[in-house]
């Protein structure tokens, strides 16, 4: 063949099978700015660590469904995510039922669950595009899709939802609530259910202490009652702070009280109902606040704060010192201490803040 032939120019010009499949002749650099897009299995780009996984919840609690990436310096492209609801045997197909996109939330796209679904933080592109469903119901029992997109990368993790029935054979009517209370006071934890006289099977309670971004460790199981037996030595920082209020527990009061309650003691804690094939939880935000000097403690009300007042006022009015004890009075005014003669009632509260109001008179 001649130089000129054309097909001696084609034959020359074969490419490799696999640059063929991406666009480069081989043996020659890729032109500048172009990009090798490679299929999904070997891009090593973003990834999901959230393995496929069943969770299973009870009826009216709030389901946490996990969804974690980690990006690639590769992904260059806008950040997507999107949750889908797979369809199912009676459903003709998948349903959005929130977004992120453009640094936006949408929520309003699936309207059984409008209102109910929510990401679980506000800094989602720090890796975390896990959501939450609160009361959920056993219609929202199915399967359901993380899937994260940045280009090029993409991946997606399947969670199983499975919501039992629980409310058939006992139901938790105390609501979530945070509860506050003075450090060395007794704090009283609520917990009321309501067990179906119908319903089968052994009582078991169990209070929990939680940790984790959303409350999803078990720090610590402190007190039980297990077959009408109450187990509460667990731990020993808790051993005699911790009581059932009730010696009735079959009644439907779970409730707990922690004496001398400790700024340690702050957390969150979960109530635990199982009846039957039943189970329900119950979370309250414990806050313990130090105790300041010169607070109005419980015992101390207004109203006695206000007489000490009135009564030191009157003090003031009927002894004010003449000119032999203005300087006198004036130093102790500087010092913080009762005036000479004053006749203010020696309260703990008014002690606090003059320390010698019980020594002069």
């Amino acid at each position: 063949m001649q130089a000129g032939d054309p097909e001696r120019q084609l034959s020359s010009c074969r490419c490799h099978p696999l640059d063929s499949h991406h666009g480069v002749s081989a043996g020659l650099p890729a032109p500048v700015g172009s990009r090798r897009f490679l299929s999904p299995d070997i891009t090593g780009s973003l990834s999901i660590t959230t393995p496929d996984q069943t969770i299973q919840e009870a009826q009216g609690e709030t389901v946490h469904l996990p969804c974690m990436f980690t990006l690639n310096p590769e992904d260059q492209g806008p950040l997507d995510i999107e949750w889908l609801r797979l369809s199912g045997p009676n459903e003709a197909r998948d349903h959005v039922i929130i977004l992120y996109a453009v640094d936006k939330i949408h929520s309003d796209f699936y309207y059984d669950l409008k209102g109910r679904v929510h990401f679980t933080t506000n800094d989602i592109v720090s890796g975390d595009a896990s959501i939450k469903i609160r009361n959920v119901r056993p219609s929202d029992s199915g399967t359901y899709q993380c899937k994260v997109k940045k280009a090029p990368g993409v991946a997606k993790t399947t969670i199983q939802l499975t919501v039992v029935g629980s409310t058939e054979s006992v139901n938790i009517t105390t609501p979530e609530q945070t509860v506050q209370e003075v450090q060395g006071e007794t704090v009283h934890l609520p917990c009321m259910f309501t067990p179906n006289p119908e319903g089968q099977g052994p009582l078991f309670i169990d209070w929990m202490q939680l940790t984790g971004p959303e409350n999803e460790v078990v720090n610590r199981m402190f007190i039980v009652n297990l077959a009408d037996k109450i187990y509460d030595d667990f731990y020993q920082d808790m051993k005699g702070r911790v009581k059932f209020t009730s010696n009735d527990i079959r009644s439907g009061d779970a409730s707990i009280n922690i004496t001398n309650v400790q700024l340690s003691d702050a957390g969150t804690y979960q109530c635990g109902v199982f009846y039957g094939h039943g189970a329900v939880k119950r979370t309250i935000q414990l806050i313990v606040v130090g105790s300041s000097r010169g607070a109005v403690k419980k015992g101390h009300t207004w109203e006695s704060v206000f007489r000490t007042l009135l009564s030191f006022r009157a003090g003031l009015s009927a002894q004010r010192p003449g000119k032999r004890g203005h300087t006198e009075h004036m130093h102790r005014q500087r010092q913080g201490l009762s005036p000479i003669g004053s006749s203010i009632e020696c309260t703990p509260w008014s002690k606090a803040l003059w320390p010698e109001c019980c020594h002069y008179k």
